[in-house]
């Protein structure tokens, strides 16, 4: 899995947004990251350092995936 680039971000109302968080919480609405994000980024993190960066990514990726396959059951 590669890095985003800069061209993939969108800019809304001052900030760029990654396409992760998109895929993770509502588009565009913009609220407290610890309120909304942190847990997620928790979950991340474990799963990065236990994984590495690779195995890692594609595995929050596949659970992204299936969570918005059931999401949209």
């Amino acid at each position: 899995m590669e890095h985003s680039k800069l061209s993939e971000h969108k800019f809304k109302k001052g900030k760029f947004i990654t396409p992760w968080n998109e895929l993770i919480h509502d588009k565009g609405k913009i609220t407290s990251w610890f309120h909304t994000r942190l847990a997620e980024y928790l979950w991340i993190g474990l799963i990065i350092e236990y994984y590495g960066r690779k195995s890692g990514l594609e595995k929050c990726h596949f659970i992204i995936k299936n969570c918005m396959k059931l999401r949209h059951l």
